[in-house]
């Protein structure tokens, strides 16, 4: 704190008049200014330094909220809300949540990649997933014939006629019969016609009915307590306690094709100090080897 110069002579001198008074009466009694007084703070208003922030850019915004596409009005790092955009997709992208997911062809364009008018066609749509689609049906007087291969564009034609009619297998055309190959699942369902209750699996070497030696997978087993066996039949093979007691053996070594139409050669067990007769355990002789 600084006094005026003049505040202080006149302060200096009312002290020492009331030293001479002292000096006389023992009393002293002097006016004290208590008028403001100017204290130097050092600092001025200007000299105030308020904080600032840098917004960042749009795309520094977009990259901090992982947005890959869209727009968005996000809070930025200086507490103002921003409009931003975080650009587009592709073509045959969707921008999803700031993500641009592939969308899959409509069934009308699917069909028309794969030049198939009617029936059923199967492949990979533009986004890799796998998609079976139903193409439609022919016209009145036109038939759909059967795909020929996986790729193979199926076309509405005219329907032919064949007298005599044709045999289960065989299809129409140009007013004759001819032999319709079957699909992969056909021949693995002609696979195991003699057991119906069963499943094909595993990859095999088949002839269709149309002579043709062809190579098919016929897939894994549904049920993963089963097992493909060398017969590429699914089943659950019984154990050898299983197979000795449906066959009625008690001892001795049965050879026999398991439930899974594989050939096993098993031991049923010994009968100890009797006799394995035929599978059945009988008591010694006495004196006789068994």
């Amino acid at each position: 704190m600084t006094l005026s110069l003049t505040r202080l002579a006149s302060t200096i001198v009312s002290l020492a008049s009331c030293a001479v008074i002292a000096t006389m009466t023992s009393a002293c009694i002097f006016a004290v200014d208590t008028s403001p007084v100017d204290f130097d703070t050092g600092t001025d208003a200007g000299d105030v330094d308020a904080s600032s922030c840098s917004p960042p850019s749009e795309q520094a915004l977009c990259d901090q909220y992982e947005l890959g596409c869209g727009e968005y009005e996000v809070l930025d790092e200086c507490g103002e809300t921003r409009a931003i955009n975080c650009g587009g997709c592709t073509l045959n992208d969707t921008c999803i949540s700031g993500v641009c997911v592939c969308q899959p062809e409509s069934r009308e364009d699917f069909c028309a990649g794969r030049s198939a008018q009617c029936g059923i066609s199967e492949g990979v749509d533009r986004c890799g997933n796998e998609r079976r689609v139903f193409c439609g049906e022919c016209n009145e007087n036109e038939v759909c014939p059967p795909a020929t291969g996986p790729d193979a564009a199926q076309l509405c034609q005219a329907e032919a006629l064949c007298t005599p009619a044709c045999n289960n297998g065989e299809s129409c055309i140009d007013d004759q019969c001819v032999c319709t190959s079957p699909t992969d699942a056909e021949l693995c369902a002609e696979h195991i016609a003699e057991q119906p209750d069963t499943q094909a699996c595993g990859e095999l070497t088949l002839t269709d009915r149309c002579g043709v030696a062809r190579a098919v997978d016929c897939g894994s087993c549904a049920d993963e307590a089963q097992s493909c066996s060398t017969a590429n039949l699914c089943c659950v093979p019984q154990s050898d306690e299983e197979l000795c007691e449906q066959n009625q053996r008690e001892c001795g070594t049965l050879d026999i094709t398991d439930s899974c139409g594989e050939r096993r050669v098993i031991s049923c067990g010994d009968c100890g100090s009797d006799c394995c007769n035929s599978g059945v355990c009988e008591p010694r002789a006495l004196g006789l080897f068994c």
